[in-house]
C-alpha cells in the first residue's frame, strides 16, 4: 500500500477517534439516550453557585461579589453574607430574599477558609478571616452578617492563632471559634444569623449517580445519610446554637432530613451540584427557613 494511501487512513482513523473522544467528553460519559431518571439527577452536575468575574469588587485586601448591590459600593450594603463556598453557595437564594425586602447584599466568600478568627484551617486563613472582619467593622450601613461555612472537620484539622494543633473532637474548638466570632460582630453592632450544617454526600452524587442509572448499574453508594448518624455528628452543635437567643440560627438539615434519614436525592433530583455543594435550583427549598432566621435575628 502506498505510503500516502497509509498516511491519510492513519489520520482518518485518528480524526474519528478524536471525534469520539470529543463526544464522550461533551457527554460526560453518558450515553446518548438517557432515561429521564438519570437525565433528572445528571441536570445538577456542576451548578452551584459562583459569583461571576463581573460581580466582584475589591473589599480592603480580600474581594467581595454584589448581593443585591445596584450601587457596587460595599459601604451601602445592608446585609453581608460571610465565608466560605459553603455560604456562596446560598446566595442567589439570599440575595432574593433580599431584593423582597428592599434591602442592600453583599457576598464575602473565602473559599478555603473558615470566616472565624480564632480557630481556622490555617495560619494563613486566619489572616484572611481577620482582615475580611477588619473591612465588615469599617461596613457602619450593614447591620446583620450572615454565616455560612463547612461544619465537618478532623479532630486535628484546625489550627489557633499561633499555628497550633487543636483537638476539635465533638467540634467543640469550631463552636469555640463561632461563638467568638459572634461576639466580635455582635461588638461592631451586628445582628448575626448562622446558618447551620447539612449532611452531604462526599463523592460527586450527581455525577456518579447519573452514570450508574444511565447504563443500568446497580447503586453501590446510599444517597442519604441516617439521621441517627448526622445527629450524632451535629446534634450538640445545632442544640448548642439554636439555644443561644442572640442570634438567628438557620437549620437546612430540617430541608433534607425526615426522621429516618437526611435525603441527597429530593423528587428525583439531586440536591447537591457535586460532593457537597447545593445545585442552584434547589436552594428554593431553603427560603423559608433563611426567611424566618433573617426574621428573628437579634
Amino acid at each position: 500500500m502506498p505510503v500516502r494511501t497509509v498516511c491519510l487512513a492513519a489520520a482518518g482513523g485518528a480524526g474519528v477517534l478524536a471525534a469520539l473522544a470529543s463526544v464522550l467528553i461533551w457527554s460526560n460519559g453518558l450515553p446518548g439516550r438517557m432515561s429521564g431518571e438519570a437525565a433528572a439527577i445528571n441536570a445538577a452536575v456542576g451548578t452551584n453557585y459562583r459569583c461571576p468575574v463581573q460581580n466582584y469588587l475589591r473589599l480592603g485586601e480580600s474581594r467581595a461579589c454584589v448581593l443585591n448591590l445596584p450601587s457596587r459600593d460595599p459601604a451601602d450594603a445592608d446585609v453581608v453574607l460571610l465565608g466560605n463556598s459553603h455560604a456562596q453557595m446560598y446566595a442567589p437564594v439570599w440575595e432574593s430574599i433580599l431584593a423582597e425586602r428592599g434591602l442592600n447584599g453583599l457576598l464575602v466568600p473565602a473559599n478555603g477558609c473558615l470566616p472565624t478568627v480564632s480557630v481556622n484551617i490555617s495560619r494563613g486563613c486566619i489572616d484572611v478571616a481577620a482582615g475580611n472582619l477588619r473591612e465588615l467593622g469599617k461596613l457602619s450601613k450593614a447591620k446583620t452578617v450572615i454565616l455560612g461555612l463547612t461544619w465537618a472537620h478532623a479532630e486535628k484539622g484546625l489550627v489557633d492563632a499561633d499555628g497550633k494543633r487543636l483537638d476539635n473532637r465533638d467540634d467543640v474548638e469550631l463552636v469555640r471559634g463561632l461563638d467568638d466570632l459572634i461576639g466580635r460582630l455582635r461588638g461592631f453592632g451586628k445582628k448575626v444569623v448562622l446558618i447551620g450544617p447539612i449532611a452531604y454526600p462526599g463523592w460527586d452524587l450527581p455525577s456518579e449517580l447519573s452514570r450508574d442509572l444511565a447504563f443500568g448499574r446497580p447503586l453501590e453508594k446510599l444517597t442519604y445519610l441516617p439521621a441517627g448518624e448526622f445527629q450524632r455528628q451535629y446534634g450538640a452543635v445545632v442544640q448548642h446554637f439554636q439555644t443561644r437567643r442572640d442570634i438567628g440560627f438557620a437549620r437546612p438539615d430540617t430541608v433534607l432530613c425526615d426522621a429516618s434519614k437526611c435525603n441527597y436525592v429530593l423528587d428525583g433530583r439531586s440536591m447537591f451540584a457535586d460532593a457537597s455543594h447545593i445545585a442552584e435550583a434547589e436552594l428554593f427549598r431553603f427560603r423559608s427557613i433563611f426567611t424566618e432566621a433573617l426574621a428573628t435575628r437579634r
